[in-house]
């Protein structure tokens, strides 16, 4: 792998977290790439969710109130 340059404010960040955790800063560095891969490559919101939006549509004025009845019924309807 490369080298990154780092501010000296974050060189300073990571030397704290390290000595909290009592790793080494080489780990900090992966935990934190790890953690970034995953959010970046991680599947969108809106696809892990296809199969429930938009199941409830046009909640009568007391949706607010009963939404959670609402969506059931409505998986209901969608689903059986």
């Amino acid at each position: 792998m490369g080298s990154v340059r780092l501010s000296p404010q974050l060189k300073e960040k990571v030397n704290k977290i390290a000595l909290n955790k009592g790793i080494t800063r080489s780990e900090v560095f992966r935990r934190a790439l790890e953690a970034y891969s995953e959010k970046e490559l991680a599947e969108p919101l809106t696809s892990r969710y296809d199969d429930i939006i938009g199941v409830v549509e046009g909640l009568p004025s007391d949706g607010s109130v009963r939404v959670t009845e609402y969506f059931v019924e409505g998986l209901q309807k969608k689903y059986g």
